[in-house]
């Protein structure tokens, strides 16, 4: 009887050790995805600036509406046209660049 208390008592340590282990994967898993705008923000702040087609690598495909959301949200953002070249290379067009004011 004594072997099978140690044994049980070993099996619950164990559990233990499974079910912390687990709940800490959990919490990885469960922690808040970044928002478009935090992701936006996080991007102009290292790059300096932001393109819709630098905005898409992010998730983001509406860049302009999510730079209007950051400006109601008091952020002061400038932007101004580009030209570069197109996707395919065989021309060029003008998009909007969006950077942080001061």
């Amino acid at each position: 009887m004594g072997r099978d208390i140690r044994r049980s008592r070993s099996v619950y340590r164990e559990i233990q050790k499974e079910l912390l282990m687990e709940g800490e994967q959990m919490k990885l898993k469960t922690q808040p995805k970044k928002t478009q705008k935090q992701a936006i923000l996080e991007y102009i702040r290292k790059h300096g600036s932001i393109t819709a087609t630098q905005a898409e690598d992010l998730g983001c495909r509406r860049l302009a509406s999510r730079i209007c959301d950051l400006k109601k949200d008091g952020y002061q953002i400038k932007d101004e046209w580009i030209t570069v070249k197109t996707r395919w290379g065989n021309g060029k067009t003008e998009v909007k660049r969006y950077s942080l004011n001061g």
